[in-house]
């Protein structure tokens, strides 16, 4: 406990002295022997009478905690591979405001213990490409991470923040959800239970004493192994919470000990709270998203000096988003190499001083990040819709996403030219936010097991559009263990702060129909909340969430503008995995930019499926990189191909008005691709060859009796007539007239503001059989 010093360090010797029994013992023997043996522990305190527990929290408490996870894992195929982790964090909370029931809370969690035990006897057996792979998340552990909540006095979080230490344990989350309190009164003695995807069943054991204080004792208990929880009774926080467990997941056998033990508690001014680096960078994440306090110029000049990335960006951040401090010196600070903050100090000249020049210089900048950013900011931005048409937009904004079906007549009597210039700045209005957040598809039983993790960079600025990618997870497709590998992986290759992260989780098969309408529920609610750049949406994953990347890139071919598959299948059939699989459907991902990794000597999905699919793609023209790797089996880490992702996906842009399409329908649901909807068709697979060149659109088709077009200024001029050849049959001739009803019906069906078209024509098709 090197890191402790004064009052700190002597705080956690006596506690340390006073739990020793509790932290050496697995907690069912803590019960017998606390019911057993009443001298062995602090008193109980007698008491009939029922109380209501909550928590008491005042604006200023600095609250210090001792967090300690140790792991000793071993692996389900091969017991004798084992390893053992000892993570520390002194655990820093701030507590910034207090409203009625509402609490908000700044959480620093300051690594100081990381200690990896058994790794040259992992090298001798399994190799050192293995042991690093396996051993990733921990040597990759970040010195600080962040968090700010909202909860309540009954320890309820409302604002959906994750804790990303729970990332590196499979039971965390449950197991601490005893922090949630009841809001009925508790007799000692009572039961209850707590939690989403897993349930704790606590029991209140009633109140402890040791002088000066009583303790508000809890017991939990899972499968898995068994929580006790206190809470100072006289000064309303959490005192310790300590868990021992014995479980399986995700291939590996673990025992796992964790404790949360209370060190000291200080009360400060918001000025004196910022001189403590071990919470200041929370309070700026705090500063930035929902507390109204400014943060001193010499913290974010600090910030921006700092050799760390995204203390850099996180400083330039608050200057984009909140103040600019006249003192910084900003020009200094331009000069940088890191993209994110040169942008969010153009920003914050142009949106602070009136400055615009030097985001001007940034829209022809070498570097495609900026160019991009720079280009959509000034197209696409708040910052931008015209003042007479903002209570137009409001109005569309609402419509479009508040599910209010009859058009509006106000939109539907704008001219089209004006609407489009409207829906070019479509985007939900929603908050400042950053960090980790876990939500569910919905509440029922069902999707409580199919949570989804989003992470969202510090400089999310709701007025801007942002390019999201979405990862698949491998093995089961659990969700924080495929966050916690992607997440390391941004990290490293320095991308983090480019992208929104999306990772869902399946707990089985990516294409199984139950975690394929989960995922269709979550696209629905994050196009809903999240300011997105839907040219810019990308996918990839690992192994099992390989295949569900082309499983579900071929099914949605106008989603996505790059595709990153690594170790995984051509899998275009829900109902089998063969080798021998009609590869046609891949002709959907035409207009898609592909990247495909494999192991040479991969053992468990067998790397001929990607290499026929590449040489497929290649053969009918598709841009798509392919890397096999020498000897590698199935053990690819996201983090060793990162850059080779980051590199196609920076550079990758969707054209929501392709000219040429390819598209094969197998399954009656998924209907769609850009400017085609078959309407009608007699028999799967349905195909379509379309193709506009002038103003001539050219459509081959099998087994399509309706179909429709969206047609657009982008696609054809329609000012003039249009030809629709069927099959070499001329069977439309004509104009088009442009309408604000098209654009809308369009975007509304299409769930994606970028793909509005102005026409539309319905055709039958009688086929002539071949």
């Amino acid at each position: 406990m090197k890191f402790l010093k004064g009052k700190i360090k002597y705080i956690y010797k006596i506690r340390k002295q006073i739990y020793f029994s509790f932290s050496t013992y697995v907690p069912l023997i803590i019960l017998f022997a606390f019911i057993l043996v009443p001298g062995l522990f602090p008193a109980m305190v007698s008491s009939e009478s029922p109380v209501k527990i909550q928590y008491n929290f005042e604006p200023g408490e600095v609250l210090s905690y001792l967090q300690t996870l140790n792991l000793a894992i071993a692996l389900e195929s091969d017991p004798q591979i084992q390893f053992r982790v000892n993570l520390e964090w002194l655990v820093k909370i701030a507590v910034l405001e207090k409203s009625n029931d509402n609490i908000t809370l700044a959480f620093q969690f300051n690594l100081k213990e990381k200690k990896v035990f058994g790794r040259k006897a992992l090298i001798e057996k399994i190799g050192e490409e293995e042991t690093k792979n396996l051993l990733l998340p921990y040597d990759l552990a970040d010195e600080e991470y962040t968090r700010v909540i909202i909860t309540d006095p009954q320890g309820n979080i409302h604002n959906h923040s994750y804790n990303f230490t729970q990332s590196f344990s499979f039971i965390n989350n449950f197991m601490t959800a005893i922090i949630s309190l009841p809001d009925s009164p508790l007799h000692p003695g009572d039961c209850y239970q707590v939690g989403q995807e897993e349930i704790l069943k606590v029991n209140y054991t009633g109140e402890v004493s040791r002088p000066p204080y009583n303790f508000f004792y809890f017991s939990g208990g899972h499968p898995s192994g068994l929580v006790i929880y206190l809470i100072n009774k006289q000064l309303g926080w959490p005192d310790k919470l300590e868990y021992s467990a014995r479980y399986k997941a995700a291939g590996q056998i673990r025992q796992e000990n964790f404790s949360l033990i209370f060190l000291d508690e200080r009360k400060l001014k918001p000025e004196e709270m910022f001189l403590d680096p071990e919470i200041q960078v929370a309070l700026v994440r705090a500063a930035i998203t929902c507390w109204p306090q400014k943060v001193p110029a010499k913290v974010i000049e600090d910030l921006l000096a700092s050799k760390s990335s995204e203390h850099q960006i996180l400083g330039a951040a608050y200057c984009a988003l909140k103040d600019l401090p006249d003192e910084l010196p900003v020009e200094k600070y331009l000069k940088t190499k890191n993209p994110v903050v040169k942008f969010n100090l153009a920003k914050a000249l142009f949106l602070r001083r009136g400055i615009q020049s030097a985001l001007k210089d940034l829209e022809n900048d070498s570097d495609p990040y900026l160019r991009n950013r720079t280009r959509n900011f000034f197209e696409k931005s708040d910052y931008f819709i015209p003042e007479n048409l903002l209570p137009t937009f409001r109005e569309l904004q609402a419509w479009y996403y508040q599910d209010q079906k009859p058009i509006q007549p106000d939109l539907e009597a704008l001219p089209p030219e004006v609407l489009k210039t409207l829906i070019k700045f479509l985007k939900p209005a929603n908050q400042l936010a950053s960090g980790f957040f876990k939500y569910y598809p919905s509440s029922s039983p069902e999707d409580l097991n199919r949570p989804y993790y989003i992470y969202l960079p510090d400089d999310y600025d709701p007025a801007e559009v942002y390019p999201m990618i979405i990862y698949l997870g491998m093995g089961e497709g659990r969700g924080d263990l495929s966050l916690l590998s992607f997440y390391y992986a941004l990290k490293k290759d320095d991308h983090l702060s480019r992208y929104i992260l999306l990772v869902p989780q399946a707990f089985g098969h990516w294409w199984e129909p139950e975690v394929e309408q989960d995922l269709k529920k979550i696209w629905r609610r994050i196009i809903k909340d999240y300011s997105l750049d839907t040219d810019r949406l990308y996918l990839c994953g690992s192994s099992n969430g390989g295949m569900g990347t082309i499983f579900y890139a071929t099914s949605f071919p106008d989603r996505f503008a790059a595709l990153g598959e690594n170790m995984g299948f051509p899998f275009l059939n829900r109902k089998e995995v063969s080798l021998d699989e009609d590869l046609d459907k891949l002709k959907n991902l035409f207009n898609t930019d592909i990247f495909i990794s494999h192991g040479e000597a991969d053992d468990q999905v067998s790397p001929e499926g990607d290499r026929k699919a590449f040489n497929f793609l290649k053969k009918n023209g598709q841009e798509v990189i392919y890397q096999e790797f020498p000897n590698k089996k199935h053990n690819i880490d996201p983090a060793e191909i990162i850059n080779l992702i980051t590199n196609l996906f920076d550079k990758s842009s969707r054209n929501p008005y392709p000219r040429k399409l390819y598209f094969i329908m197998t399954d009656g649901i998924y209907s769609q691709c850009y400017w085609l909807k078959i309407q009608e068709y007699s028999d799967l697979p349905v195909e379509v060859q379309a193709e506009i060149k002038d103003n001539s659109v050219n459509l081959k088709t099998k087994n399509v009796k309706k179909i429709k077009l969206y047609l657009d200024d982008n696609l054809v001029d329609l000012n003039k007539e249009i030809q629709v050849f069927i099959n070499n049959q001329l069977e439309f001739q004509g104009r088009l007239s442009s309408s604000s009803e098209n654009l809308l019906m369009s975007i509304k069906e299409k769930a994606d503001p970028a793909l509005a078209y102005q026409a539309s024509l319905e055709l039958e098709i009688i086929e002539v059989p071949r």
